[in-house]
């Protein structure tokens, strides 16, 4: 076994030991009034940061990010915008087969088919941009 081996290795087990220089081996104290300390509290909690000492690492270090964002919350309003996504495609999907059969039998309105396009062409466009409001999140996110 080598020397950088032996300095590791414990073999009576326990916590491994932190080598790398993220030990978190100063502390700071606060004092704060109950009001500051509730507000801080409540954004602590609605954060969904597992500890305080992370969430005020946060902010504190990372000051680019004014606002932590709870990560259960985005994924569910991204499920959410996602499943409403999928159901406006499913209906375009039936009105683009209706529409299709209607012409084919020579019963659709020339007028129906432009209003069609361009309603595709709308939802295309707002499609895309939510997908670039979420990159950007997701990117901001992880600087």
């Amino acid at each position: 076994m080598s020397t950088k081996n032996k300095e590791i290795f414990n073999p009576r087990g326990g916590r491994p030991i932190i080598t790398d220089g993220s030990k978190l081996s100063n502390r700071i104290d606060w004092r704060l009034n109950d009001l500051d300390y509730q507000q801080l509290k409540n954004d602590f909690e609605s954060s969904g940061l597992k500890t305080m000492t992370e969430y005020l690492r946060l902010r504190i270090i990372k000051t680019k990010d004014l606002y932590v964002h709870n990560p259960v919350e985005i994924l569910k309003t991204l499920d959410a915008i996602g499943e409403r996504i999928g159901k406006v495609g499913n209906n375009i999907n039936q009105l683009a087969k209706y529409a299709n059969i209607l012409q084919l039998k020579g019963k659709l309105e020339p007028g129906v088919m432009d209003s069609l396009n361009q309603l595709l062409r709308e939802y295309g466009k707002e499609r895309k941009e939510i997908a670039l409001s979420v990159r950007a999140l997701l990117r901001r996110k992880r600087d």
